[in-house]
């Protein structure tokens, strides 16, 4: 992707040059634009045919750069930056013209990714819905199921194969347990909480746990329909594939597909804009912000409620229009304590309180939480840069996820602490599940220019999928597949 390298003077309304007004149709049509293409496009003046973009309008997608980690993780939660690598020295943040001018005033160097720009305002319209506004690529309407297509999913997989699967409900979500509050971008009446529990129950146990489960942060569409397809893996492929028939004997196997069913919603629903909900939906916390934006939005970031060092470290948000807000308690939200308790109930606890306690070479069990789009495996700690008791052998099972000389092959993805290569988190599941319970728990941030990347990249590397980022190889899927199993 082109990086540009001009000075804080760079001006929003030359952003747009005449090469790249001459691939908005392909963009807008999915194509794929060479890095050759666009190098060096000169500075237009306006006169010579850019356009201007609207200054109430655009959405601009930013590189911000930062001094050091302490202004790096202090600009993350400020601006809600994306879950994007920050190896090369910048957050990646969503934001309008207000947010960069405030930047650029502030002497903060930032620049405009101009492809992803031009990407996040193709306009698109969705199906019958004659509604057209900025948008990344792809929609549900491009094949993403929905909170309920999902659901019925399940339920075909356990007719299908009744003595390996059942769907469990642990618990309900906000809108469920707060009747008639949920009322944008449509009223619904919240979810079951629900889990896919694969096991062959016709073998006893006890068996390892593996907990995976996608959709904490709702506008990540990609990860829900991985856990889906990990579904159908070892289902379906039972009968055939040694790994996935190993794996459902011999495992107690729980796949989430929806941590946040609201949010999952809210993100989905065609009416709604713009569909940028990371959070769930829980609105009387002290923010009601809709529709909802990259600025203020209403919700708690489940992803920073988890009750193991909620809000110590400087990693999470408690403004409650920030898209980090880790909400007003140590694991307040209805869905953070029915995962929590789900799993208490699963998997023993295995390491001492204090932090320096190392959980027992022999200790049972995995957590796995499946974000986008930073084409990483994080492991604990999140708050700290200091390696945990465990960090030999959790580096060690986060290497094998990566490897592609592994059988079967790794991601690829690069492998660290979250404060090395991302930013500082604190609250989240993967720290609670190491740090509560001692189990080896895994954040892996699949690959993708954006939240939303073309459905057909699920599947499919180049040249079927066009979306640019070289980390999805053969597909976001196939990518992941071997490192999941």
């Amino acid at each position: 992707m082109l990086k540009r390298s001009k000075s804080q003077s760079y001006i929003i309304s030359r952003f747009l040059t005449p090469a790249f007004v001459m691939l908005l149709p392909l963009l807008a049509l999915g194509g794929s634009v060479s890095t050759s293409a666009l190098a060096s496009p000169p500075m237009p003046n306006v006169s010579q045919g850019a356009q201007k973009p609207s200054d109430t309008a655009q959405t601009l997608v930013m590189r911000v750069y930062f001094r050091d980690n302490a202004q790096r993780d202090q600009l993350a939660n400020e601006l809600d930056a994306a879950e994007v690598s920050t190896v090369g020295g910048f957050l990646t943040v969503w934001g309008d013209h207000a947010t960069y001018s405030r930047l650029v005033g502030r002497g903060i160097r930032t620049e405009i990714d101009e492809v992803q720009t031009i990407q996040a305002n193709v306009p698109v319209t969705f199906g019958n819905n004659p509604t057209t506004r900025p948008t990344s690529p792809d929609t549900f309407f491009g094949g993403y199921r929905t909170v309920e297509e999902n659901n019925a999913y399940m339920d075909q997989l356990v007719a299908a194969y009744p003595t390996l699967a059942e769907k469990v409900d642990i618990g309900d979500s906000w809108c469920k347990t707060h009747p008639g509050q949920c009322t944008q971008p449509d009223a619904w009446n919240g979810y079951d909480m629900l889990v896919l529990h694969i096991t062959n129950r016709n073998i006893p146990g006890p068996k390892p746990v593996y907990w995976f489960e996608a959709g904490i942060h709702s506008r990540e569409i990609a990860t829900p329909e991985m856990a889906t397809r990990f579904m159908s893996q070892l289902l379906d492929g039972y009968a055939t594939d040694p790994d996935s028939r190993w794996l459902v004997d011999w495992h107690d196997i729980w796949i989430m597909p929806h941590v946040n069913p609201d949010g999952h919603h809210m993100v989905e629903n065609a009416a709604s804009t713009p569909r940028t909900q990371r959070k769930n939906a829980d609105k009387d916390d002290g923010c009601a912000a809709y529709p909802p934006n990259d600025s203020s939005q209403m919700g708690t970031d489940l992803n920073r409620n988890f009750s193991f060092l909620w809000g110590c470290c400087g990693g999470s948000s408690g403004s409650p229009c920030s898209l980090t807000y880790r909400g007003p308690g140590a694991g307040s939200e209805e869905e953070t304590q029915a995962v929590m308790n789900k799993i208490r109930a699963l998997i023993p606890d295995q390491r001492g309180p204090n932090n320096g306690d190392a959980a027992p070479i022999d200790a049972t069990g995995i957590y796995q939480s499946m974000h986008s789009n930073a084409s990483l495996n994080l492991y604990p700690w999140g708050w700290t840069t200091s390696a945990s008791p465990n960090n030999a052998d959790l580096k060690n099972i986060g290497m094998h996820m990566k490897a592609l000389n592994a059988y079967p092959s790794g991601n690829n993805y690069q492998t660290c602490q979250p404060p090395v290569c991302l930013y500082a988190v604190d609250g989240d599941s993967s720290d609670w599940g190491y740090g509560e319970l001692g189990i080896p728990s895994y954040t892996t941030e699949v690959a993708g220019s954006s939240f939303y990347p073309s459905y057909n990249c699920l599947d499919s590397g180049p040249p079927t999928c066009t979306d640019g980022d070289p980390t999805i190889l053969n597909g976001i899927w196939p990518s992941n597949k071997g490192a999941l199993i």
